[in-house]
C-alpha cells in the first residue's frame, strides 16, 4: 500500500476524488447541461438494419435488440457521471485494502514478489492464465516483473484518472482512458486471482471490460446507456447469485438446503483461521452451539438471495420495487456473510449501488422540491432509430457472456453425470467464469440432476425472456 507511487493508497484514491470533482466542475462549465451527440457521425454510417433470412428471425432478432436496449427497464440518470462516480469509488476501496481479508487487484506486483517468481499451483480445470500473461517468470527475472507489474498499475490509474478528467464533450478521448484501465484492471486481477482462488473479483473484472463498448456512447445513445444497466443486472449481478445458489443444490442436495444442515457444517466444522477472520464471534459461537434454528432460518433466507431474486431480476428487472428488493437482500447478504464467516464481496455491494441508480433518486427528489422541471436523462437518440453496428456488437458481446455463466454450469453437471469427474470433486475453472461453488463443498447428499434440472430451466426462462 505505502509503495504506490511513494505517497500511499490513502492519498492516491483521494487524487482519484480530486479528479472527478475537476472532471464535473469543466464540464459543467464547458458543456452546462448539454448531451454532446459524439456518436451521431458514427450513427448515420451504420443506422442500416440487418439483413434477415425469415420473418421468424428478424422477429427474433429484433426481440432480443428490444430487450437489452429498448425494454421497459429505466436507463441510468447521468449514465457517465454516475459511471465515473463507481470507478472512483472502486478505486477508493482497491486503494485502501477495505476488500481485506480477499485480495486487492491492484496488489498484483506484491503479490509475485511474495511468490519469490513462481508460478501458482495447477489446479484441475484452472487455466494457468498466470504463465499466459507473464511467460518465462522465474527467481532470476522476478524483480523485472514486479517492476514491470507496478508500471501497469501506474498505467490504470493514471488512466483513469484521465478518465474522470475528461469532459463529456470529448467521449471518444475518455472512452480510449477507460479501455486501457480496464485492460490494465483484468491484467491485473487475473493474475492476482490465479495466486488466491476466490469469488469476489471476477463479477468486478467482468463487467469493467464489458462495459468498454459502451462508455463512449453513454450520454448520446440511449441504447448503450440501456444496455450497460440491463447487462450488469442480466449478465453479471443475476448469474453470480443464481449459479451460486444452483451450485449448493447440486453438492449439498435439496434436504440439505431445505434443513439447513449444510450451514450447520460451515459453523461447526470451522477452523481456528476462519475463526479469526469473524468479527461478530459471540454470534458465531451461538450459532454453532445452537445451529438447528438460526442454519435453518439462514438457508432459507440463501434460497431467497441465491435462487429466487437472481431469477426474478433475469426475467423482470424493470420492476423497481424489484429492484429494491433485490439490492437490499444481497447487500444484506454481503454484510452478513462479512460479519459471521469472514469474505468480503464489498465490490459486489458497490456494483449493486450502481445498478440502483443512485443519480435518479436524487433526481426524483430535486423533482419533487420544484427544483426542476424534467430529469437530466440521455435522450439524444430515439428509441426508435434503428440499431446501428455498435448495439449489435454489445448485444452479441451479452449473449456470449451468458453462454459462458451457463456453459459452466452444463460442463460441471454432464462431466458428473458422465463419471469424467467424481461427484466428490467440484468442477471451478474460476476465471473468466467461475462455477460459484464457494461454501459448497460436495458431501453425500450430492444432487447432480437436480443441478442439471435448474441450470437447464433457468436457461430456458433466460432465452425466453429474450427473445420473446
Amino acid at each position: 500500500n505505502s509503495t504506490i507511487w511513494k505517497i500511499g493508497g490513502f492519498w492516491t484514491s483521494i487524487l482519484g476524488f480530486i479528479c472527478l470533482w475537476v472532471g464535473i466542475f469543466v464540464s459543467h462549465q464547458l458543456d452546462g447541461d448539454q448531451h454532446w451527440d459524439c456518436g451521431d457521425r458514427i450513427d448515420k454510417s451504420t443506422r442500416s438494419r440487418v439483413t434477415t433470412f425469415s420473418t421468424l428471425f428478424e422477429r427474433l432478432s429484433k426481440n432480443t435488440m428490444a430487450y437489452w436496449t429498448d425494454s421497459d427497464l429505466d436507463r441510468f440518470t447521468e449514465p457517465l457521471l454516475t459511471f465515473k462516480l463507481f470507478i472512483t469509488l472502486l478505486l477508493f476501496i482497491e486503494l485502501n485494502i477495505i476488500m481485506a481479508p480477499e485480495q486487492s487487484i491492484l496488489t498484483a506486483a506484491e503479490v509475485i514478489s511474495m511468490n519469490g517468481g513462481k508460478y501458482p499451483y495447477k489446479k484441475k480445470h484452472v487455466y494457468a492464465w498466470a504463465k499466459l500473461l507473464m511467460p518465462h517468470l522465474s527467481k532470476v527475472n522476478v524483480a523485472e516483473w514486479v517492476q514491470l507489474l507496478q508500471q501497469i498499475r501506474s498505467v490504470l490509474l493514471c488512466s483513469w484518472f484521465l478518465f474522470l478528467l475528461v469532459p463529456k464533450r470529448h467521449c471518444y478521448l475518455g472512452g480510449i482512458c477507460y479501455t486501457v484501465g480496464a485492460i490494465a484492471y483484468a491484467y491485473l486481477g487475473c493474475i492476482g486471482l490465479q495466486y488466491n482462488l476466490a469469488h469476489s473479483t471476477q463479477g468486478a473484472m467482468l463487467f469493467i471490460l464489458s462495459a468498454i463498448p459502451a462508455i463512449p456512447f453513454l450520454e448520446t445513445s440511449t441504447r448503450a446507456n440501456h444496455w450497460l444497466r440491463k447487462f450488469l443486472y442480466v449478465g453479471v449481478l443475476g448469474p453470480i447469485y443464481l449459479f451460486s445458489g444452483i451450485c449448493k443444490i447440486r453438492y449439498k442436495g435439496i434436504l440439505s438446503n431445505l434443513t439447513g444442515e449444510w450451514m450447520r457444517d460451515i459453523f461447526e466444522n470451522m477452523d481456528t483461521a476462519k475463526k479469526a477472520r469473524v468479527h461478530l464471534r459471540f454470534v458465531q459461537n451461538y450459532i454453532a452451539t445452537h445451529p438447528t434454528v438460526p442454519s435453518c432460518a439462514m438457508s432459507w433466507g440463501n434460497i431467497v438471495t441465491e435462487l429466487i431474486l437472481p431469477i426474478s431480476i433475469i426475467a423482470r428487472a424493470d420492476i423497481w420495487q424489484l429492484q429494491l428488493v433485490f439490492h437490499a437482500a444481497e447487500i444484506l447478504f454481503h454484510v452478513s456473510i462479512f460479519l459471521l464467516i469472514g469474505p468480503n464481496f464489498v465490490r459486489y455491494c458497490l456494483m449493486h449501488v450502481l445498478a440502483a441508480n443512485p443519480l435518479g433518486y436524487v433526481e426524483r427528489m430535486r423533482l419533487r422540491e420544484g427544483k426542476k422541471k424534467q430529469a437530466l436523462i440521455c435522450k439524444t437518440t430515439s428509441p426508435e432509430v434503428a440499431a446501428g453496428i455498435g448495439d449489435w456488437i454489445r448485444v452479441g458481446w451479452a449473449i456470449l457472456v451468458l453462454g459462458g455463466w451457463w456453459h459452466v454450469q452444463f460442463k460441471s453437471d454432464l462431466l458428473h453425470l458422465f463419471g469424467s469427474v467424481p461427484r466428490n470433486r467440484r468442477v471451478n475453472s474460476y476465471f473468466p467464469f467461475p462455477e460459484l461453488s464457494m461454501f459448497a463443498k460436495p458431501t453425500e447428499n450430492v444432487n447432480i440432476i437436480a443441478g442439471l434440472v435448474l441450470t437447464f430451466s433457468t436457461a430456458l426462462v433466460q432465452i425466453y425472456c429474450m427473445v420473446n
